[in-house]
């Protein structure tokens, strides 16, 4: 199976740690915003589990990614609202008395 490229998404951050801001490469579909933080994976510890840097996103300046992937992503976005719209206006449509 060949592996799909999406790209690259930088993360622009306040590390605690350093005076000047953080920079983070990565690719991306190793970045993720969930629950008020970006989840940016790191690597791999020893036992080949994940490792996740949290970042609160107060402490984000910005998260830049390449536009493909963006447009894939927003084209997702479109498809799930598409079928949802659909689900619901059939169960609109059910509900509708005949006659």
């Amino acid at each position: 199976m060949v592996e799909r490229e999406f790209g690259e998404a930088t993360v622009v951050y306040d590390d605690p740690h350093d005076e000047d801001p953080s920079e983070l490469t990565v690719q991306n579909e190793h970045v993720v915003y969930f629950q008020d933080h970006w989840l940016v994976r790191t690597g791999e510890d020893d036992d080949g589990r994940d490792t996740v840097r949290r970042i609160p996103s107060e402490r984000v300046y910005y998260v830049e990614r390449e536009v493909e992937r963006f447009e894939d992503e927003a084209a997702t976005l479109k498809d799930q609202f598409q079928e949802e719209f659909e689900s619901v206006a059939s169960d609109v449509e059910d509900k509708l008395p005949t006659g």
